[in-house]
């Protein structure tokens, strides 16, 4: 049985302090969404700072 999970990422601007639009990613686990919401940036992600991580929906095949 394989497992999945939509997680919300929200991430901060280290600079401005100014909050990114949640993103929703499919990931394995917490870190796996943080790798992915930050590969997402126009930016260097060492500029953003993880603000709030939630488990959304748990998808199992």
């Amino acid at each position: 049985m394989a497992k999945s999970e939509v997680w919300g990422v929200v991430l901060e601007d280290r600079k401005t302090n100014e909050r990114m639009k949640p993103m929703s990613v499919l990931a394995g686990n917490y870190i796996e969404a943080i790798e992915k919401a930050k590969d997402c940036l126009p930016k260097e992600e060492e500029e953003y700072r993880v603000v709030k991580v939630e488990r959304l929906v748990e998808i199992i095949v």
